[in-house]
């Protein structure tokens, strides 16, 4: 059986345990099978849109002997899971703006789960302003590195829970910090944290050179101007997750 990456161990970390999980996109089913081989549920469902990686992961659970626990169906997203027949989901491998299409495609179907874990590859502020604006509520947050590539996790469910971004709402900066590196991630910090903004920041300001190079070349080119304010608003951003993780330090 191949060997789960750090990224999938991280996600699979954090979606804990109970009866069913349904595995949106489950590729070729390696996570589906770690979830029920190590006994964090009982059963599980495998869904993929393309028949080619759900023929691989019936072959692969049959391998695993756990055919018995684990069915594969043919799904684009949640489309053919009933309410009822998982009590979380997990999400993983996709872009942030299909991860919301899936979503409000069976919108009520994620409200009636107990939780779910969404590992969006981009547009993470996105997807964290869809989820505040459908009333989820992000109950914790995962970041794993892998490959020198860093990976945001969110488990996410439909309970009543306090406002996660309260503390973030005076300041537009630090709110905008928030939908993009994470309410629960800000408080939790870090060196995985801090290297990760570093990161970001450093590929920011090479974007910022090199358009403010461009623009200074061509001045009057309106979407060159777009390009540099919103680089700077990144590295705005950027610089207020870094003070506010820095004032979490000291106290």
């Amino acid at each position: 059986m191949t060997e789960l990456s750090k990224r999938l161990e991280d996600v699979l970390a954090l979606a804990g345990g109970g009866e069913c999980v349904a595995d949106i996109g489950c590729d070729h089913g390696y996570l589906s099978i770690e979830l029920v081989r190590r006994g964090l549920f009982k059963r599980a469902v495998a869904m993929d849109l393309r028949k080619g990686p759900l023929k691989a992961a019936e072959e692969n659970i049959k391998e695993a002997g756990l055919e018995e626990r684990i069915e594969c169906r043919l799904s684009d997203g949640l489309e053919a899971l009933e309410e009822g027949v998982a009590d979380t989901a997990v999400c993983a491998g996709m872009g942030g703006m299909l991860i919301i299409d899936i979503m409000k495609d069976s919108l009520l179907k994620f409200k009636s789960l107990k939780k779910f874990v969404l590992a969006p590859q981009s547009d993470m502020s996105a997807v964290r302003r869809y989820l505040k604006q459908e009333g989820f509520h992000i109950k914790d947050e995962g970041l794993s590195e892998d490959a020198g590539k860093y990976y945001q996790m969110l488990l996410v469910s439909a309970d009543d829970a306090p406002d996660e971004y309260a503390e973030y709402a005076g300041t537009e900066s630090l709110l905008d910090a928030a939908y993009s590196y994470g309410p629960v991630l800000l408080k939790k910090g870090g060196d995985l944290f801090k290297e990760y903004i570093a990161r970001q920041r450093g590929l920011s300001l090479e974007k910022y050179e090199s358009v403010k190079k461009a623009l200074e070349a061509d001045p009057g080119n309106p979407r060159l101007k777009e390009r540099f304010s919103e680089i700077c608003k990144e590295l705005e951003t950027e610089d207020k997750v870094s003070e506010y993780a820095d004032k979490r330090e000291v106290r």
